[in-house]
């Protein structure tokens, strides 16, 4: 039997996180202009890694999610959002195991809307 140990994973991952982090990267800069100036591009990829690591938390299946999660980081300014009490019902959704995961991010904007 082959075993696959974990920190084998995330190499095998890792050349598709850097092609994602390089397009993230390049569509902070674009949409979100003053977010990359203040942080820098090393500061947007960080943001960029938490954003990743968030959404596997929250069992978000796709880089659309993660993407959706980041650019909500940057409007409420605060990659912590969801830790805020006045933001009760967002951290509901995205910690719900009731709603579809791939549904997750398009309540949340709909909350916020």
């Amino acid at each position: 039997m082959l075993t696959i140990r974990e920190s084998q994973l995330q190499a095998l991952a890792e050349p598709r996180v850097r092609v994602y982090l390089e397009q993230t990267t390049k569509y902070v800069r674009a949409e979100y202009p003053e977010e990359f100036d203040k942080r820098g591009e090393e500061g947007v990829e960080l943001l960029v890694r938490r954003a990743i690591k968030d959404a596997q938390t929250y069992g978000l299946p796709s880089s659309v999610d993660v993407t959706g999660l980041l650019s909500l980081m940057i409007i409420l300014g605060d990659e912590d959002f969801v830790t805020k009490p006045e933001n009760a019902e967002l951290k509901a959704i995205l910690e719900s195991d009731i709603i579809n995961p791939s549904d997750k991010i398009g309540m949340l904007l709909d909350e916020l809307g």
